[in-house]
């Protein structure tokens, strides 16, 4: 029980649901950092190798760094508030298991998409789709769906989580 004896919502919150909240937020700002400079790199008429997976490696360093920051900071946090050693309950796994069902459905629609679109869009295939490369395009495009798959399944977790209060 906090000093004051008040419960807020922040108190109710588990160890889960905490990590789902911070990991969606971060998981926002860094894939508007990632849409940023790859708009960038588009606007620049850069669609190289070098230029693609530098931006890639340090995007998918940034996402790991902030995971890595978060458990311990969530980890200090749980001492601070004497929470101890929490097991996931019944009501944890379900919940985990509806949000990656939602993540998938976001994977499987946003990869039909891509494939779709490439079937339907003229000259995607032999590479003269306009200025931007094919290639370039639907990597860049697999990866956003990967992103907003994240995105869905740390949102559902924490709708989920708030509906089961």
């Amino acid at each position: 029980m906090p000093p004051d004896g008040k419960l807020n919502s922040v108190n109710r919150m588990n160890r889960e649901e905490r990590y789902s909240w911070i990991s969606l937020a971060t998981g926002a700002i860094i894939f508007f950092i990632y849409l940023r400079s790859v708009s960038g790199l588009v606007a620049a008429g850069r669609f190289g190798i070098p230029e693609t997976s530098g931006t890639f490696l340090w995007i998918i360093g940034l996402v790991i760094g902030i995971e890595i920051i978060t458990a311990i900071l969530l980890a200090v946090s749980g001492r601070i508030l004497d929470e101890g050693k929490v097991e996931k309950d019944e009501r944890d796994r379900q919940i985990n298991l509806k949000a990656y069902r939602v993540s998938h459905y976001a994977i499987l629609g946003g990869v039909n998409l891509a494939i779709l679109y490439g079937l339907v869009y003229e000259g995607f295939w032999t590479g003269e789709a306009g200025r931007i490369p094919a290639t370039f395009l639907l990597f860049h495009a697999l990866f956003a769906v990967l992103f907003i798959s994240h995105l869905t399944f740390y949102g559902s977790r924490v709708i989920l989580y708030r509906l089961s209060l």
